[in-house]
């Protein structure tokens, strides 16, 4: 048995109203057709799980060091990063190897950090010679950067969509170089 409502309704309640009034052979609808509005309901939570399943949420395991904004660790204007980011104590910065760039990690995208509160934000760009590398801004305070020493963190962020296609691009050259081997 098919039945039709033609048009969506202009209320959930009136689509109700009408369920409950049809009668097919005699026997009233209402016992056979669930409320619209628990398939709303039942609507919206599968809706919820299907977008959860479509998240592009990027996990990834990688080194992490600590710096500061002094010349000795940065350059001539420590405060200043690659990405235009003016660094002061107490900013949630990291700053990112380059290949993690490829990966959606690009300046401005927001990221947590294993074994650190709150979220942090793309800053800066580490010297070429690294590799899966974070290094996280501790400010001024040299100690706490030493305290942090290296360690290996789980990394998560989403890219953004202009990210995902670079992502999907590097993805595609690195199979078509794994192909031509």
């Amino acid at each position: 048995m098919r039945i039709s409502f033609g048009t969506f309704p202009h209320s959930l309640r009136d689509t109700e109203q009408r369920a409950h009034s049809m009668h097919f052979h005699g026997v009233s609808m209402s016992a056979r057709i669930p409320s619209v509005r628990n398939a709303a309901n039942a609507l919206l939570i599968l809706s919820g799980i299907v977008l959860a399943g479509c998240s592009n949420e990027r996990r990834l395991t990688v080194t992490a060091t600590a710096f500061n904004s002094t010349r000795a660790q940065t350059d001539s204007n420590p405060s200043e990063t690659a990405c235009g980011t003016d660094l002061r104590p107490g900013s949630r910065v990291i700053a990112v190897s380059r290949d993690l760039k490829d990966q959606g990690l690009v300046c401005g995208t927001k990221v947590e950090v294993s074994g650190l509160e709150g979220t942090w934000v793309v800053g800066d760009v580490t010297a070429r010679r690294h590799k899966q590398l974070i290094d996280i801004y501790m400010g001024r305070d040299i100690k706490a950067a030493k305290r942090w020493g290296v360690k290996e963190v789980e990394i998560t962020w989403e890219p953004d969509r202009e990210s995902r296609a670079r992502v999907r691009l590097a993805e595609k050259s690195n199979r078509s170089r794994t192909d031509d081997r």
